[in-house]
């Protein structure tokens, strides 16, 4: 659903439409992030994990980030059930 301030910055018969806070033309799919205060291509969301907004240029990037961050809880979980598993004593 188009909010009432992307209709409005439409101008001219071209389908031409204005970023209102960034004053840029803005390309198909193209949403203005708050937090970066910036345009962006494909706006999927902003991630404060990484800092910035996830988009048609750096997608694959966030995704493979997020695989690498499920192999490195899997580790972690591997690593906490063995340690409970084999109860270490500090005599030894």
């Amino acid at each position: 659903v188009a909010s009432s301030r992307e209709n409005a910055s439409q101008s001219g018969s071209h389908g031409v439409q204005l970023c209102d806070i960034c004053l840029v033309v803005r390309p198909v799919r193209t949403k203005h992030c708050l937090d970066c205060n910036r345009c962006v291509r494909r706006y999927d969301h902003h991630c404060p994990w990484i800092a910035n907004c996830v988009g048609e240029r750096n997608h694959r990037y966030y995704v493979g980030f997020l695989l690498v961050e499920a192999v490195l809880v899997c580790w972690a979980l591997k690593i906490t059930a063995l340690a409970i598993v084999q109860k270490p004593t500090w005599s030894q």
